[in-house]
């Protein structure tokens, strides 16, 4: 039997991921604000601060949290391979009884495969086995994400502009019932 060409691997982040999770942030930043990837990163950063994800201390407190089964950051990334290569990942953080969605990201050479179904359903699964008292995941979603969430349950209730200038949709999604 011949073994896939490509497969894909849903696990947690590792420590050495971070500059790859940096850079497919990077590459959606400059999506979003229509720059090149350098501003657009510097924008997010300045705007927003750095997440958990863009530093190997921020992923290793994550993984420790995990395994301590009172996770608060939620750092879970779709691998390809043979090569090795990280094509996406998912970022939700939790606090008392809601879980907010803070990231999802895929590298546009790979959209249109999957992936963000995986690492949406991959994250619930998570969260409903270390926090099963969370009753819905909140996300902030940019005009261009809005449809995707949308078709895994999420409901708009806000929409309004930014910080950064652009229109983001509040939107839940109820689980745990």
């Amino acid at each position: 039997m011949r073994s896939p060409k490509n497969f894909y691997l849903v696990r947690w982040a590792k420590p050495e991921d971070y500059k790859q999770l940096l850079d497919l942030s990077a590459t959606e930043a400059s999506i979003i604000y229509g720059t090149d990837r350098q501003m657009a990163l510097e924008e997010y950063l300045r705007i927003y601060g750095p997440e958990p994800y863009m530093t190997r201390e921020g992923i290793k407190k994550s993984i420790s949290d995990y395994r301590k089964h009172r996770a608060k950051d939620y750092i879970i990334v779709v691998e390809k391979y043979p090569e090795r290569r990280i094509v996406g990942f998912v970022h939700a953080r939790v606090y008392r009884n809601t879980a907010y969605l803070n990231d999802i990201v895929i590298d546009l050479s790979e959209s249109k495969r999957g992936l963000g179904s995986l690492l949406v359903h991959a994250l619930e699964d998570a969260i409903a086995e270390t926090h099963p008292e969370v009753r819905k995941i909140v996300t902030d979603a940019h005009p261009g994400s809005r449809k995707f969430f949308e078709r895994y349950g999420y409901e708009v209730v806000d929409e309004e502009v930014g910080r950064d200038g652009i229109i983001w949709y509040r939107m839940e999604k109820k689980i745990g019932d």
